[in-house]
């Protein structure tokens, strides 16, 4: 369950971030942090 919600605040953390670059440079940036 502790897992799930650090995941979870991850997430939300991430698409945060990147509504906040608002450019291909965050979005790029945040797909990397996915894939890695």
């Amino acid at each position: 369950m502790i897992y799930l919600l650090g995941a979870l605040l991850v997430v939300v953390a991430g698409g945060v971030y990147a509504l906040q670059m608002k450019g291909k440079s965050g979005v790029a940036l945040v797909v990397a942090k996915e894939i890695h």
